[in-house]
């Protein structure tokens, strides 16, 4: 995946019509930063605060349990040849649409997107790799 695909993937995640407000309560207790509002995301991000170490630290930190335990552990990392600076600018840039919404709405959606994309990639590989393996021999 190249930066263009980030990019296009960022905007497609932004341009969703979804959003948490009015959901029922998560069935689990979100910890740390996770909690804060995408307004003070944005707020850091711009001012360079310090808190913007403790909110990126809790990024990694999802990022990796989700390599761990998302999908049943099927995806080992959901970033694939990304950085953790570009999940960062896709939570800037759902942020801006959707301000009220807390920071692990917003790294959800976009991992949630990125491992559709790997999802994808991997089922296109596999069939290719069974076309060529159903490839009558001459």
């Amino acid at each position: 995946m190249t930066l263009r695909h980030l990019i296009l993937l960022i905007i497609a995640c932004v341009s969703l019509p979804f959003s948490v407000r009015g959901k029922p309560p998560r069935p689990f207790t979100v910890v740390g930063y996770g909690n804060v509002s995408c307004s003070a995301w944005k707020d850091a991000r711009h001012t360079r605060d310090a808190q913007l170490l403790g909110y990126s630290g809790w990024l990694e930190g999802y990022v990796t349990a989700f390599n761990q335990w998302g999908d049943a552990g099927r995806s080992k990392n959901v970033m694939g040849k990304f950085q953790i600076e570009a999940l960062e600018v896709g939570i800037d840039n759902y942020c801006i649409v959707h301000p009220s919404d807390q920071l692990l709405d917003a790294a959800a959606i976009i991992v949630r997107h990125l491992l559709v994309r790997q999802i994808d990639q991997e089922t296109i590989e596999a069939i290719g790799k069974a076309a060529v393996s159903a490839k009558p021999r001459p």
